[in-house]
């Protein structure tokens, strides 16, 4: 092999863990602030076959909110927040009372609220021009059928098979419509329903004697879903692929671990022109993009020992002979 042909491809393998090493560094980095990693948005977002598999494993907000915006539910809710409440600060028989009534005082207005209590929302024009806006005092009832309405108009859009016949995506404006108003009224929805709450958690709050207000209750403890495990295998596992090349260590296995990542990440989202673009979507592909082009440059690297010309491998050739010493190249046999 030519000696420049050899740095080439060391430098490739440096440059790709390199990549890969501060990109997971990054995510795990994230996990201690406030807003840690999380693979969720983008499913979520992903259009491709692997993106819609895993859907079916995320939670649907969507779902979750129409499912406590039901009269049953929110008694249930309001029912248990007093029962966690009274049983964490050790009520009297006058504070339990107390809460009891303010339990009763908080859920009929609540009720009555989401039955009958309006709400000034705005429709956007189609179009997307802001002076076609329309605003429109909706009672909750209504609105949350308007919601229900948007939510199957974007599913509809989804289903539609036009763009795969055509070959380009033809309701990008639409889909980004409906989707912003989707959000816009769940936050806004999520927000009624918290405020409500907030007030029934404020008169708890007053029943409370000094001593009780001193009491340190634990955090609640968060459900693990699947979704949890997806960001601790996608955050470790890109740090080790890229540990792995940048320091020669394991080469040809952090390849195949690359490899499959970025075949994982292309079929989540990929780039054909008759699916959406997903928000935030960095240049314009047509069929390749650079998770294609750096799988492919992995594939060549899993052919080559440069973990051994360059890298902890080598080492490891000296150390274990059977380890390591899958030869590119065939020897040439004496005759």
């Amino acid at each position: 092999m030519n000696r420049y042909t050899g740095i080439s491809l060391i430098l490739l393998r440096l440059i790709i863990g390199w990549h890969f090493l501060f990109e997971g560094l990054h995510k795990i980095h994230s996990l201690y602030s406030p807003k840690p990693f999380s693979s969720e948005i983008y499913f979520r977002e992903s259009s491709g076959p692997l993106g819609k598999f895993m859907k079916g494993f995320l939670p649907d907000p969507d779902s979750e909110l129409l499912a406590k915006l039901d009269e049953k539910s929110i008694t249930n809710e309001w029912n248990t927040t007093v029962k966690d409440f009274s049983s964490s600060y050790q009520l009297s028989p006058d504070q339990q009372k107390s809460a009891e009534e303010a339990l009763e005082k908080n859920l009929k207005k609540t009720l009555d609220w989401f039955k009958e209590g309006k709400k000034e929302i705005e429709i956007p024009s189609p179009d997307g021009k802001p002076t076609g806006t329309l605003k429109i005092n909706y009672t909750i009832p209504q609105w949350l059928t308007y919601y229900k309405t948007k939510l199957d108009e974007l599913d509809k859009i989804r289903s539609d098979d036009r763009s795969w016949y055509l070959g380009k995506e033809l309701d990008k404006a639409r889909i980004a419509s409906t989707r912003a108003e989707i959000s816009k009224g769940r936050k806004e929805l999520t927000d009624e329903y918290d405020s409500q709450k907030n007030a029934l958690s404020s008169d708890l709050q007053k029943l409370l004697t000094v001593e009780q207000k001193s009491i340190v209750l634990p955090p609640s403890q968060k459900k693990i879903g699947f979704i949890h495990w997806i960001n601790l295998m996608t955050i470790f596992g890109i740090t080790a692929i890229g540990a792995g090349l940048f320091l020669g260590l394991f080469t040809r296995i952090a390849c195949l671990g690359g490899i499959g990542f970025l075949a994982m990440t292309y079929l989540t989202i990929p780039p054909f022109p008759w699916l959406p673009v997903p928000p935030l979507n960095e240049g314009n592909y047509v069929f390749v993009n650079k998770n294609l082009v750096e799988m492919f440059a992995m594939i060549v690297l899993a052919t080559t020992n440069s973990g051994r010309w360059f890298g902890l491998d080598g080492i490891l050739a000296n150390w274990l002979p059977s380890c390591c010493n899958w030869d590119s190249e065939p020897k040439n046999k004496s005759v």
